[in-house]
């Protein structure tokens, strides 16, 4: 399909600009044999290789015909607004995780996106979200001693 085609050529353009920017890192006295810029350049290698199977696929796709296409573009549209609403909670959660914090942001992230994805809202899924919220709060602020936002609503109990 076309679509798939000059996605793939875009997104192999985004890699090698990724690429480059990642050689731009500076290489300290103090880093390792791999380099911080090792991860960087891995993820916009592996982003090229991917653009690649796109550009392929879309080349070698047939195209739709007669009411096939009508059918298509419906359906690309509708999953064009879905991930349309799946980053206006992404961008959401951005918006809130400083003044909640991150374990809370990450539980109300989770369920919006539970809701968002026809997820009846139950016990079940506001105990997966605020298990989930605790889990990654654990797993980044405690385990992997990450700085996360502590939210400005834990400023109130600090008297």
């Amino acid at each position: 399909m076309r679509r798939d085609w000059i996605a793939g050529i875009s997104l192999l353009g985004l890699s090698g600009a990724y690429y480059w920017i990642a050689t731009q890192i500076p290489r300290s006295q103090l880093s390792d044999v791999v380099g911080a810029a090792s991860y960087p350049k891995l993820l916009a290698t592996i982003l090229a290789i991917l653009s690649l199977f796109l550009i392929v696929s879309g080349a070698l796709a047939k195209p739709p015909v007669g009411n096939n296409q009508k059918e298509k573009h419906a359906e690309d549209k509708k999953e064009f607004l879905k991930a349309g609403g799946t980053i206006l909670i992404g961008i959401g959660y951005l918006v809130i995780i400083k003044w909640t914090g991150y374990a809370i942001a990450v539980a109300l992230l989770m369920l919006a996106m539970l809701l968002y994805n026809h997820e009846k809202l139950s016990w079940k899924s506001a105990g997966i979200s605020i298990v989930g919220g605790v889990f990654f709060w654990l797993v980044f602020a405690v385990l992997f001693d990450i700085p996360v936002p502590k939210g400005v609503w834990l400023t109130w109990f600090k008297g």
